[in-house]
């Protein structure tokens, strides 16, 4: 039996830092959230539950690098929103390799590249995303990788492309 306060629970701290980020976000204090969800990825070491067996274990572990996995996303959103195109550029290209079905990684970074003013590439990447899921699992690509590539193709500003990657809860 675990018998602590929650502040002394890294998975607490995380959600928390988590939920800061996001409020920090919709009152648009990009710096805050910024700073916040890099602290609660901070928290983060190797698999959570690493070791433990059983159902609860395993369902836990998934939800928690779910969750992982949308800070991270968040992360990147911010990362754009604040000019970091190049650091953001060099991490999501490390992402796609480790997870090239990842349409949430695949979309940032075909961003990444048309904020860097990269326009051939960031078309590229995107073409490549969309056969990629084709060959792999028969699927088309997301209604949101679809709109950028139109967005791109149609000269859309990239800080108005990252403001609505940043969503509805961005003032």
């Amino acid at each position: 039996m675990l018998n602590t306060s929650s502040v002394e629970v890294d998975v607490h701290r995380f959600e928390q830092a988590v939920a800061d980020s996001e409020r920090a976000l919709a009152g648009g204090r990009l710096a805050e959230a910024h700073r916040t969800i890099c602290a609660a990825l901070d928290l983060w070491h190797g698999i959570p539950l690493d070791g433990l067996d059983g159902v609860f274990a395993e369902s836990e572990s998934a939800r928690l690098q779910e969750r992982r996995l949308m800070a991270l996303e968040r992360r990147m959103d911010l990362d754009l929103a604040m000019g970091s195109h190049a650091d953001a550029l060099a991490e999501l290209a490390g992402l796609v390799v480790a997870d090239p079905l990842h349409q949430g990684f695949q979309r940032r970074h075909v961003l990444a590249l048309y904020c860097s003013e990269r326009t051939a590439q960031a078309l590229s990447a995107c073409r490549a995303a969309r056969r990629l899921l084709v060959d792999e699992l028969g699927i088309d690509a997301d209604e949101q990788l679809n709109s950028l590539e139109m967005a791109i193709l149609h000269g859309v500003q990239a800080e108005r492309l990252v403001a609505e990657a940043l969503g509805p809860t961005f003032k």
